[in-house]
């Protein structure tokens, strides 16, 4: 698999699609990082306003990246490349072909980008290049399930050509809703 192989992005189908992206999903996310696997599945399934994506390169599966169609932003709830896919620029070239297609802002969380050199750090560096910005307050991730734990992590945001920053009330009204739509909580952490 190239780097310049041709990167496609489309809603996982069918059980051979499920069963990779499952597979991607427990791979690469700890367990207070992610649903249960048969909630994850149901998602994908019935749930309209979100989207469990396969991203293809050459035609061949190597990662995922699920999102949530919400009111008036896309969120990103999980991102990632299957191990051996890692490190070949695929990731960075899935992300601009998304971004590209998006005419509205776009949310993720990333973990706390220290200490220098971490990898919460080159991961928070890594979206910065494709775009993002940092949101500058803290954010509480609420728990997926009640033998969950709640995590300290950041926003990180990307914005439509031609929009400059992003309001505290946007950020607000953007935060409530991931609560209520994607863990189905009401309170909304501030970012002071």
């Amino acid at each position: 698999m190239s780097e310049k192989g041709e990167i496609t992005i489309w809603r996982a189908e069918g059980e051979d699609e499920l069963w990779f992206a499952s597979k991607v999903y427990m791979d690469s996310f700890p367990p207070d990082e992610r649903r249960s696997l048969n909630e994850w599945v149901d998602m994908s399934c019935h749930e309209t306003r979100f989207s469990n994506n396969i991203i293809k390169c050459d035609g061949q599966p190597v990662g995922i990246i699920t999102i949530w169609h919400l009111r008036s932003f896309c969120y990103i709830e999980h991102f990632a490349l299957s191990e051996n896919s890692r490190g070949q620029g695929i990731g960075g070239r899935a992300l601009d072909e998304l971004l590209s297609s998006q005419t509205e802002p776009v949310l993720l969380e990333v973990e706390i980008p220290e200490p220098p050199g971490s990898i919460a750090e080159r991961r928070a560096l890594f979206y910065k290049r494709h775009g993002f910005r940092l949101w500058p307050g803290r954010y509480i991730q609420p728990p997926y399930s009640k033998e969950q734990q709640s995590l300290e992590l950041r926003i990180m945001y990307h914005l439509p050509e031609g929009e400059a920053a992003l309001s505290q009330d946007n950020y607000d009204a953007y935060i409530k809703e991931i609560y209520r739509a994607v863990y189905h909580v009401d309170s909304v952490a501030r970012s002071d």
